[in-house]
């Protein structure tokens, strides 16, 4: 094991790696090499339904282990919790990452971690809300984190909801939201040499409210409907702009149905999923970002956004939106339940100057310049030294604290099995054991 307080070897957990995870992964990959250190990234599953991520080839620079090559949600939680250790037994990292609190792979690896005396980092975009409370499941959520040793988290509201959970600050980093702002930036600049007929080819109008997101209750688009039908009445047709949205999901029929309804159905265009490679210009050739979630905690399409110089309206209850968004001058925020107040939104930006949207444009580039994957890489690399150096050795983490915790998950003898391992003595036998 390395000594106290450096993190030599690093294992990085995720269900499935998209192309932020890759990017994230590559840049803490070569910052850790630069360092002497090793990372291992440990993707799940090669594929997650609940995502519509394109399959990507790793970096060459990024080691990555995929477990299991079906679907995330096709596996029982038992064979995500026995592969995970068995990994992490092989690799024996002196830290480990995990990806919140409530998956069966960061739970083994939690476990794991204390009966190796490893440090355990916790990586979390949680945030409290206005329906969490002081009852028996943020008693437990409390009792999960302080197992932590360190957290990476996106900004200042997760920062201080974990604080709130009992995690020490000092023990906390920044940067877990983070995109490849070189990728959009490029594309964006593509885009923009040949507007014209990029926009042609993609069946764009000349400019427009852009909103990019997964078809489901948390992304509030019933409101959006609502707000879009009263800033197209009150508009003029010849300077109102068409809404476009981006992505797929369970509510695609019920949104279309909803949309078919609208006086301004015409102005209203549904694009399907676009690829990774693609979004880009999306951004580029609109007008405004459009991200009305009811909950969400970060909105990494508001990071693409202002990498391609994209101002951004954004509902309040976004995580990113104390970090990124400054009304007036790179976007603007609302209360995602007042679809009023999003149509006044609406209506400022489409009239405004182009001196003015130039501005915000140079404004939210500026801004998430300050927000680059080697944000992520530092973050992640200052989490695993805080977490060596807080981990006390072997120890058990509670029997009883991890039974309830998988009290959700579909096999009893899952539970039964990491109850067994939370209680079980310190150490052990297998290969990690005996480089301890």
């Amino acid at each position: 094991m390395s000594a106290p307080g450096h993190a030599k070897r690093l294992a990085v957990v995720f269900s499935r790696l998209g192309p932020y995870h890759l990017a994230r992964l590559a840049a803490a990959s070569r910052r850790a090499s630069a360092q002497g250190r090793e990372l291992v990234a440990v993707e799940i599953a090669r594929r997650n339904a609940s995502h519509f991520w394109e399959q990507r080839a790793a970096p060459p620079e990024l080691l990555v282990e995929t477990l299991l090559e079906g679907d995330y949600a096709g596996a029982d939680a038992g064979t995500l919790w026995r592969e995970t250790e068995r990994t992490l037994e092989r690799h024996c990292p002196d830290a480990v990452a995990v990806n919140g609190w409530s998956a069966p792979e960061a739970h083994a690896a939690l476990c794991w971690c204390r009966r190796r005396g490893r440090g355990a980092i916790l990586m979390s975009t949680a945030q409290r809300s206005a329906s969490q409370g002081s009852g028996a499941r943020e008693r437990l959520k409390a009792a999960l984190v302080r197992r932590f040793d360190a957290a990476l988290v996106g900004g200042a509201r997760h920062r201080s909801y974990l604080e709130s959970l009992g995690m020490a600050g000092e023990r906390i980093t920044t940067g877990y939201n983070v995109v490849d702002n070189a990728h959009f930036a490029r594309g964006a600049a593509e885009a923009m040499r040949g507007a014209d007929a990029r926009r042609e080819a993609l069946g764009l109008p000349e400019r427009y409210f852009l909103t990019p997101c997964r078809f489901i209750p948390e992304k509030n688009l019933p409101v959006l409907l609502d707000a879009y039908e009263r800033y197209a009445r009150a508009a003029p047709s010849g300077v109102r702009w068409p809404l476009v949205i981006v992505g797929e999901g369970p509510g695609r029929e019920a949104l279309e149905r909803r949309i078919a309804a609208l006086e301004c159905a015409r102005e209203i265009h549904l694009m399907g999923f676009q690829s990774y490679e693609r979004m880009p210009a999306l951004y580029a050739l609109a007008g405004a970002l459009v991200l009305p979630s009811i909950s969400e905690t970060w909105g990494l399409v508001i990071n693409e956004a202002f990498a391609c110089g994209l101002p951004a309206i954004v509902s309040e209850r976004c995580g990113a939106v104390d970090d990124l968004v400054e009304p007036g001058v790179n976007g603007d925020r609302f209360d995602p339940r007042d679809p009023g107040a999003l149509a006044a939104r609406l209506a400022a930006h489409a009239g405004a100057s182009d001196a003015a949207r130039a501005r915000m444009s140079l404004a939210a580039r500026e801004r998430i310049g300050e927000w680059p994957v080697e944000r992520f890489a530092d973050g992640l690399l200052a989490a695993a030294d805080h977490a060596v150096a807080a981990a006390q050795g072997p120890r058990a983490i509670g029997a009883g604290l991890m039974a309830l915790a998988l009290r959700a998950l579909p096999r009893s003898t899952v539970a039964r099995s990491a109850a067994q391992a939370a209680g079980a003595p310190p150490g052990g036998t297998g290969p990690c054991a005996s480089r301890s």
